[in-house]
């Protein structure tokens, strides 16, 4: 061939270019498709030498780096870094977060007591928690709440006009009374 079409190469335009998949050789115009990986979530090339080849024969003229350069496998799934996961790439598996960092993803490490299930958003890494529980990974009570246990914290429910504060002790549950005044919620 004198010169490749529809994103083939080859001497006889008989290969996909590098960073694409499919058959150069399905009629009527091959099938070659970009392989489209995420740059945040797939490995770096080790192996530039196909991408030098194609370029030096004027292919790739598109590529301006080789950093911008991905290649995948015959069915177009791209190299993912750790817990990366989709055919591009592109997301993180279940129970990790962060794949905009550009290095994989994180663990969620969701409390196990305090979280509804392990799974985080994927951009921040919030953890959903259980009714009075907070923190990034559900790992302790919400203000004004006591008891951490499996079914959340409950309300400390202190007395207004009979206690200090509305905040109690976090394991007993007991409010802070003023003076001459009973009782857990300190009524």
């Amino acid at each position: 061939c004198k010169r490749c079409v529809f994103s083939t190469w080859g001497n006889q335009c008989e290969k996909c270019l590098p960073g694409y998949y499919g058959s150069a050789l399905a009629i009527p115009r091959g099938d070659c498709e970009a392989c489209s990986c995420s740059k945040l979530g797939t490995q770096p090339e080790t192996d530039y030498h196909l991408y030098e080849e194609a370029k030096s024969q004027g292919y790739l003229r598109y590529f301006l780096s080789k950093e911008d350069f991905f290649s995948c496998n015959t069915e177009g799934n791209c190299r993912c870094k750790a817990n990366v996961a989709g055919k591009k790439c592109d997301v993180c598996v279940d129970g990790y977060w962060g794949l905009t960092s550009g290095q994989g993803c994180s663990a969620c490490n969701c409390d196990p007591l305090g979280s509804v299930n392990r799974l985080c958003d994927d951009r921040t890494g919030q953890c959903t928690c259980k009714p009075g529980i907070t923190g990034k990974q559900c790992d302790q009570c919400k203000e004004k709440h006591w008891g951490f246990s499996a079914d959340g914290c409950t309300d400390c429910g202190c007395d207004k006009t009979g206690s200090n504060h509305t905040r109690c002790d976090l394991k007993t549950g007991q409010c802070p009374c003023r003076p001459n005044v009973e009782g857990k919620h300190c009524e």
